[in-house]
């Protein structure tokens, strides 16, 4: 097939011609394009969409200037001696892509379960707000070695030791207790709404903004002083349900995408951490099934932990709230455009994030009840409508208006 073949091919050629300088905003993020090519593809692209999308986001990025060129690393190759000595160092990108490049082609997916776990790169899960582990499910649904390889390498180079690590002695309590009734979303997000370790929202939102960027403080580790980790660690959500089946893994995975679904249209479908919380919610369904059931567990604990971390900082939306998107001024239901006309603006839209948010939304319109649907086309449609490619003046790229990061909590507009 034309498509799957260009789209393996610009991805390999990213993914070794370029670094990916995540770290010097004067450079283009690499991984952008590996995202969107993935999305692309999977909403039906044809090949000179791609090739297009490609060819314009190489040569002008985002306002950044163009990529720049693979730097060898001047501390040398990524071996198995030297691999903890090398977590975290910048200017190591192409040593690090040879060195899972290597990995996966000797060994394949299953060194996942090996660095996707407690005692190696499973705690960096949030570093670079969820980029990592996004390219990495994105990377096993196409069947993209560079994209699971990039995904690896982003875990590893802005890897902190110090990043939110769950405590031994919570785990051991967590593993005993393992939860054997599904939570539903309202209890999820009510019982944060009412503890009352929480209940200044600004005050508590600046510290759990604080935490969720920090590269360098672990939050979880002051769950004595902090009333914040406390409230997380003890949250009800971490106690994951048994996942020895498949059937329980991808049950767990379709409630982390309903709640960060729910949770970004909350936000009006424009706050850009949740935003990342849903497309990496639509990653973990490929990743956790190649994880052990022990690192399986670990995994989901993890992300729901920064899943509750980000809906603090994020304003504690109720959220009901997207809801009233689709409803007109005297309470008539709108009518939705189809998937194909969706599908359409996406392939001619600027921004990769709202390229990325269209396609999770559509395949989870395909696995959700016809009931709900509406919601996940209304999701698509709203982050088209946050900036219109054919008025803006702004260069590919992200161009969204999306409500970026800050230390205060910002409320929706719906």
């Amino acid at each position: 097939m034309e498509e799957l073949a260009l789209t393996h091919k610009l991805l390999v050629q990213t993914h070794r011609q370029h670094d990916v300088h995540l770290d010097n905003p004067s450079k283009i993020p690499i991984n952008h394009v590996l995202h969107v090519l993935s999305a692309l593809y999977h909403l039906g692209a044809p090949a000179t969409v791609l090739q297009r999308w490609y060819d314009t986001y190489m040569e002008i990025g985002s306002g950044y200037g163009p990529p720049v060129p693979h730097l060898q690393s001047a501390l040398g190759p990524v071996t198995e001696s030297n691999f903890d000595q090398m977590l975290g160092k910048k200017g190591t990108w192409k040593a690090w892509t040879q060195f899972f490049d290597q990995k996966l082609d000797d060994e394949g997916t299953g060194i996942l379960n090996r660095y996707l776990s407690e005692k190696s790169l499973l705690p960096s899960l949030i570093d670079d707000l969820f980029h990592g582990p996004i390219a990495i499910g994105l990377g096993l649904e196409l069947g993209s070695k560079a994209l699971i390889s990039s995904g690896l390498s982003q875990l590893a180079m802005f890897h902190s030791r110090k990043r939110h690590t769950l405590p031994a002695s919570r785990l051991d309590q967590m593993n005993s207790q393992p939860r054997t009734e599904k939570l539903s979303l309202r209890q999820i997000i009510s019982s944060l709404r009412e503890d009352s370790r929480v209940a200044n929202t600004k005050a508590v939102g600046r510290e759990a903004m604080h935490y969720l960027l920090s590269p360098t403080e672990d939050l979880f580790s002051k769950r004595e002083t902090s009333p914040l980790a406390s409230a997380i660690l003890e949250h009800e959500a971490l106690y994951v349900p048994d996942l020895s089946t498949d059937e329980a893994r991808e049950t767990a995975c379709m409630q982390l995408l309903e709640l960060t679904h729910s949770l970004f249209r909350a936000s009006g479908c424009r706050d850009f951490v949740l935003l990342h919380t849903f497309t990496m919610a639509w990653s973990s369904r490929f990743i956790i099934k190649h994880l052990s059931v022990a690192n399986a567990t670990s995994y989901l604990r993890y992300f729901w932990a920064y899943v509750l971390l980000a809906y603090i900082a994020r304003g504690k939306h109720d959220v009901t709230d997207g809801d009233t998107r689709i409803f007109s001024k005297d309470k008539q239901f709108v009518r939705q455009p189809s998937w194909w006309l969706i599908r359409q603006r996406a392939f001619g839209h600027n921004d990769e994030h709202t390229v990325k948010v269209v396609y999770v939304a559509w395949k989870m319109s395909e696995l959700v009840s016809p009931l709900v649907e509406w919601r996940y086309r209304d999701t698509a449609q709203a982050v088209l409508d946050v900036v219109d490619p054919t008025t803006s003046k702004k260069q590919p790229g992200s161009v969204g208006d999306w409500v970026y990061p800050t230390m205060a909590p910002r409320q929706p507009k719906l």
